[in-house]
């Protein structure tokens, strides 16, 4: 490959999680000028597969759920870096020529939000309601063909992440990644805290 068409991309585990904190790190502090559309789009997505209420205050950490949840063969594995399993991740793709990078976030949806099958149910219903609900059946048909012990109604852990892009079309690049059983079903699942006033932009 010329050095010219070469990314390096590197990944961070942040440190906070409220939606304020996701603007920040997504736009550079500012350095990047992405639309304040594009940023409520990307809230509304990581509210639909997390399981969170879109009021959730601008500043309030997201609650997500501690290492409890997930089977021990998964902790043993992130026994040096349990943050990973419960906290926001950004890459930041550097290429050459780029004077600033491709910011991608990802949040963990192994243990944390509704199970598989609402998981997917909600994502799909976010495509759809933009019009990009195309391969939606092909997506569904495909995790249950993955999850036919019957994980993908009850269970957790068939997606791993869900990561969004934001382009330079304003488009968002979403991509679900897909893992084996990680989380310990038989533990019950913290309800998930609710936002008691509307986000600055009115939504």
């Amino acid at each position: 490959m010329k050095p010219s068409k070469s990314c390096l991309r590197l990944y961070f585990i942040a440190s906070h999680s409220s939606f304020a904190s996701v603007r920040r790190i997504m736009s550079l502090g500012g350095r990047i000028q992405v639309p304040e559309s594009h940023l409520q789009e990307l809230c509304a997505l990581i509210c639909a597969v997390s399981g969170l209420d879109l009021e959730l205050p601008e500043y309030q950490e997201t609650p997500f759920i501690t290492n409890s949840h997930y089977n021990t063969a998964t902790k043993d594995n992130f026994r040096e870096l349990p943050e990973i399993l419960h906290s926001y991740v950004y890459s930041f793709d550097i290429a050459p020529g780029k004077t600033v990078p491709d910011v991608e976030f990802h949040t963990p949806v192994r243990g944390y939000g509704p199970t598989n099958r609402i998981l997917a149910a909600n994502l799909i219903d976010w495509m759809e309601k933009r019009g990009r609900g195309m391969y939606a059946g092909e997506y569904l048909g495909m995790l249950e063909h993955l999850s036919q012990d019957g994980r993908l109604r009850y269970g957790k852990g068939a997606q791993t992440y869900i990561s969004a892009l934001i382009k330079h079309d304003g488009e968002l690049d979403v991509t679900s990644y897909l893992g084996p059983a990680v989380v310990d079903t038989s533990q019950g699942v913290p309800r998930r805290r609710r936002g008691t006033h509307r986000r600055s932009d009115g939504r």
